[in-house]
């Protein structure tokens, strides 16, 4: 999803995740976006900070406070470039942040790793899961720790 009130930001964006093969849907305000999200689960968000009404900030708070749209990596992407607006995204929970111009090649990789970390992030949980699930224990001949040998020896005093 991209989330930005200008509509050439958005048709850029939009068209470079087409070009590397993702599906997107377009959000011209923040409220647009969680209208959005009722019928719609992106993978990802990119998500302009600077938008009436409703700004970036308060958008990802939004999100993030929802356990429906929690999950969702939010990567902001925006033409603010100080530490203050980097700083604020991140205690909000934005995933990654991006400064207005991006390359293609930044934007589809910082994209990928995110869709990557919550695969691993899945795999994770499942792993958990399975194994919380296992009996406690372990089967009788496998894998029992060894007794531990003592080494004998003179005390140095």
């Amino acid at each position: 999803m991209v989330v930005d009130d200008d509509p050439d930001v958005r048709e850029v964006l939009a068209l470079l995740l087409d070009k590397a093969g993702f599906d997107t849907i377009e959000a011209d305000s923040g409220a647009q976006c969680l209208e959005l999200l009722a019928a719609a689960r992106p993978s990802v968000i990119l998500l302009d900070l600077m938008m009436p009404e409703m700004d970036g900030f308060e958008v990802c708070r939004a999100l993030k406070r929802d356990p429906a749209t929690a999950e969702i990596p939010v990567i902001v992407v925006t033409a603010r470039d100080d530490n203050g607006s980097r700083m604020r995204a991140a205690r909000l929970g934005a995933s990654d942040f991006l400064v207005k111009p991006v390359s293609s090649e930044r934007l589809i990789g910082r994209v990928k790793a995110q869709l990557e970390m919550v695969e691993t992030m899945r795999r994770t949980q499942a792993t958990i899961e399975k194994l919380a699930a296992k009996p406690q224990g372990l089967p009788e001949g496998r894998l029992q720790p060894r007794a531990r040998a003592r080494v004998k020896g003179r005390r140095r005093g």
